[in-house]
């Protein structure tokens, strides 16, 4: 079998010989006896880990905090909507969408296509990472080097703004162009991504809301750029390396990886590439593998300091932690990842159902934006007025908040009569009729 030689032994700089599989056996059992004592956490209490982790900051700045988010969650794949309405708010409280335009203005970051209205956040030294294939140019820029605005692409291919536009979101789903404004992406999420081509009416003309609603459409903010393609095909030992920064990106992101976690992944981080960068980073002490959630049946891995974090971060009573808020499609989110966490009372994973969580218990579930509630705590709790922020956060965050917010049924009776209403209007201005109930945002 394959040797490995060098100062194999601790304290010993004297040069030996050992069997490579023999030596990798000895460097996990000296790793076993050396991995911090740890008491492991039902898997209810994964989600409030996760959040915790992604949420520690070191800076006050609404600016700052926006950057450290950023930094952990980069190379996440996401329905694109989900980044300003959901993901972003959860991590940051008061949420500015003026904050991630700032990053994008003076920092590195970028957003990287990664199928239809998919887009991950990300800065242009990941693109080895995320984009490991070669790309197609695209047609419509022609100059790799070169930024083009809506309008120059226009007049330089002669066609219309409406296909140029349809263009520009298929190349950018693929990954081969980007634009260096999130303007651009929300007008394209405000609109479907589509062109925006105005009607007609039975004379012809064009008209005039229907023009306006096109204008606003088009995607002419900022200004459209290709991707870098990646060069040469690197070698096995490079790949390893790509690999274990996948691992490390990952990590850094939700300070664990296990199987389940990765099949929210894009097919560069897949479960079987992450593992065998992981097996290699924990012989060399980098990362930690235990049991730490129960019923996850695959291997568990951490870094040391998400160990501290986790033993700091449950050494608090339950009652003590914070109260946060999820979309069901969140990538931390226990709606379908498999694990059994909460059982019956999680909602299904889509965009319009949501989470409030006390710690590692679910106090809350909201299906159809809002229309059905469920409440898991009774009317009186202390701390119904915070669980019920839930619909701040809907009425009231930076991109796309709801005029409005109606609820049909509480546990399964009719709002209007609910007695968890009492709460509700201490904080938000309602109207009832006979059944449901609207919480009306006030400007």
């Amino acid at each position: 079998g394959a040797l490995v030689s060098g100062a194999l032994l601790k304290g010993d700089p004297a040069t030996r010989w050992c069997d490579a599989r023999n030596y990798e056996h000895l460097l996990r059992i000296l790793r076993a006896r050396s991995r911090p004592a740890v008491s492991s956490e039902p898997v209810e209490a994964l989600t409030c880990f996760l959040h915790g982790w992604q949420t520690r900051f070191s800076a006050a700045d609404p600016v700052d905090r926006c950057f450290e988010t950023v930094e952990r969650l980069r190379g996440l794949p996401l329905p694109a909507a989900l980044w300003e309405t959901e993901v972003l708010p959860s991590r940051i409280p008061a949420y500015r969408s003026r904050d991630l335009d700032l990053l994008f203005a003076e920092g590195d970051v970028l957003w990287l296509g990664r199928g239809e209205a998919v887009v991950t956040l990300c800065f242009s030294e990941d693109l080895d990472l995320l984009q490991p294939e070669p790309v197609a140019p695209s047609a419509l820029l022609p100059d790799v080097h070169a930024r083009y605005t809506l309008d120059a692409i226009v007049e330089r291919h002669g066609r219309s703004a409406g296909e140029v536009t349809t263009e520009l979101w298929q190349d950018a789903w693929r990954g081969a162009i980007s634009n260096d404004s999130m303007a651009a992406l929300r007008r394209g999420i405000e609109h479907d991504f589509t062109s925006g081509t105005p009607g007609a009416g039975e004379s012809g003309r064009v008209r005039r809301g229907a023009f306006n609603r096109m204008r606003r459409s088009r995607p002419d903010a900022g200004n459209w750029f290709a991707l870098p393609s990646p060069g040469e095909a690197p070698d096995s030992l490079a790949l390893q390396e790509l690999d274990k920064d996948r691992a490390r990106m990952m990590l850094n992101r939700n300070g664990i990886v296990f199987r389940e976690l990765c099949q929210r992944e894009d097919h560069s981080f897949a479960w079987g590439r992450v593992f065998r960068a992981l097996r290699l980073m924990e012989l060399s002490g980098e990362v930690v593998a235990g049991h730490f959630f129960e019923g996850i049946a695959g291997p568990q891995y951490m870094t040391p300091a998400a160990v501290r974090f986790f033993q700091e971060r449950f050494a608090t009573p339950d009652h003590d932690r914070p109260v946060f808020h999820l979309c069901a499609a969140d990538p931390i989110s226990p709606s379908g990842l498999g694990l059994g966490a909460h059982g019956e009372q999680l909602p299904r994973r889509l965009a319009s159902n949501h989470l409030v969580l006390h710690g590692a218990q679910l106090v809350l579930t909201s299906r159809r934006n809002g229309r059905s509630l469920s409440i898991y705590v009774p009317p009186e709790c202390p701390d119904l007025g915070r669980y019920l922020q839930l619909v701040q956060h809907l009425c009231y965050r930076s991109f796309q908040p709801r005029r409005q917010f109606i609820i049909d049924e509480i546990n399964g009776e009719p709002a209007a009569r609910s007695p968890y209403l009492e709460v509700l209007e201490q904080d938000f201005n309602i109207d009832r009729d006979y059944k449901s109930v609207r919480v009306q945002r006030e400007l």
